[in-house]
């Protein structure tokens, strides 16, 4: 029992670590070559949709965020100008106020001097 058990831990490496017997050709064949190929087209393709998807992705939120931080300043301009118009009309308003009580203060000058006379 133990000879045979030595004899065949002996033969198993040789067994084991022996050369293929079945050769590759060296050229593949056609039919290795479609398929190489078509693999590397559908690899490419799924790859450059990959690439696509993503460019659009981040070109997505490049925009999202610039235009949040446009659409934010054009709101503050839209405050800035509502603010300038309602200053220039109450400017305007005390421009016309001051307007009647100087025409008011003169006319009343003039009556006082006629009276005088």
């Amino acid at each position: 029992m133990r000879n045979l058990l030595f004899v065949i831990i002996l033969c198993l490496p040789f067994t084991l670590f022996s050369q293929d017997t079945v050769r590759h050709s060296q050229t593949p064949s056609p039919k290795n070559i479609l398929l190489n190929d078509s693999n590397n087209t559908q690899f490419q393709q799924l790859q450059d949709s990959i690439t696509s998807t993503m460019k659009a992705l981040e070109q997505k939120r490049w925009e999202e965020q610039n235009l949040s931080g446009i659409n934010y300043l054009m709101k503050l301009q839209e405050e800035r100008k509502a603010k300038q118009r309602k200053e220039a009309i109450i400017r305007i308003g005390i421009g016309i106020i001051f307007l009647a009580v100087l025409i008011f203060g003169l006319r009343r000058r003039a009556k006082a001097k006629t009276t005088q006379r």
